[in-house]
This record gives C-alpha cells, structure tokens and sequence, in this order.
C-alpha cells in the first residue's frame, strides 16, 4: 500500500505547513520606560505619567493581522502577580499588518507613577509591572493570542522577565 502511505504523508505534511510558516508574535526585546514622579493636575494631564515604550517582533514566515492589543504598567504592592484583566485597549491601526520577521516599536502605554510608589519599589516593597497582550491573525485566517509580563529591577535599571503561564503565553 505504497499509494496511501504516500497519501497519508503528504497530507500530514499538509495539515503542518501553518505550523511552520504562521506568524509568532512576541514583546521585542526593545522596550523602554521613561519613570516620571507622578503629580495629579487637571483632567487629561499626562505630562507627568511615566511612559513605556515598545513593540512586536514577528518570529513567523508569514503576515501576522494585528486585531488587537492590550497592555498597561504600573506599581503592583504584591503578592502574587497582577491579573490580565487590569490591561486596557491600545490604540493602533486594525488590521496593521507585521512581516514575517520583521520588528514594529511604535508602541506606547502611559501610567501615573507615584515617587511613593517607586520609592516603595525601590525598597523592594513591591514591584513595576509590564505586561499585556496582543490578539493577531495569521495569513491562514487562525486566530492567536500572546501575552507577557515584564517586572523592572529599580536598583539594576533593568527589565526582566516576570509572571507566570497565566501571563507569558501563545496560542
């Protein structure tokens, strides 16, 4: 039966190809914050929010279709890990397509950090969280999800990575 087991790889082989050349989207390795000490003033004010930069790089072969986006960062006291539920909705153009490869950095989320908080943080009395998550198609019409989580080590002034599967994911 050389016939069907030809048939058979050929159609495994098939059913992997979206596996293989679909999108990946993951947090690029480039995100910033600019840490302000936060000064509440008149509604719409957010010249003293802290602003956190970044982007997305598509580890895929293929177009990812970007169909939404949410993310935030802020002073979390701890214990345990901040919930996906507190990001909010980013703005960015529907249907934004990423290349195959290719790196976007035209991501921003501003948060209202307070020199108590970041003192606190500081101390090592609770943390400042990044995290989100990104809900994209692939050129087969799938639809995935990636989510991350971000800490910032104040005494190294630097981004590490934090959370757990509930906020570094893929589908």
């Amino acid at each position: 039966d050389a016939a069907k087991d030809s048939a058979d790889a050929a159609k495994m082989s098939a059913d992997h190809l979206p596996r293989v050349e679909r999108a990946y989207l993951f947090l690029g390795l480039d995100y910033k914050a600019e840490f302000k000490d936060f000064v509440l003033d008149y509604a719409g004010d957010n010249s003293t929010h802290t602003t956190m930069e970044f982007g997305f790089k598509n580890h895929g072969r293929t177009p990812a279709l970007v169909e939404g986006l949410h993310a935030t960062a802020n002073y979390w006291p701890g214990p345990g890990w901040p919930p996906m539920s507190l990001t909010a909705g980013v703005s960015f153009q529907k249907g934004f397509a990423i290349s195959g490869g290719d790196t976007v950095t035209d991501y921003t989320v501003d948060f209202p950090l307070t020199k108590k908080d970041r003192e606190k943080a500081e101390a090592a009395n609770g943390f400042i969280w990044f995290w989100g998550k990104i809900i994209y198609r692939d050129v087969f019409g799938d639809l995935h999800e990636t989510g991350w989580c971000r800490g910032y080590q104040l005494a190294s002034s630097g981004w590490h990575f934090a959370g757990d599967e509930e906020l570094n994911y893929y589908t």
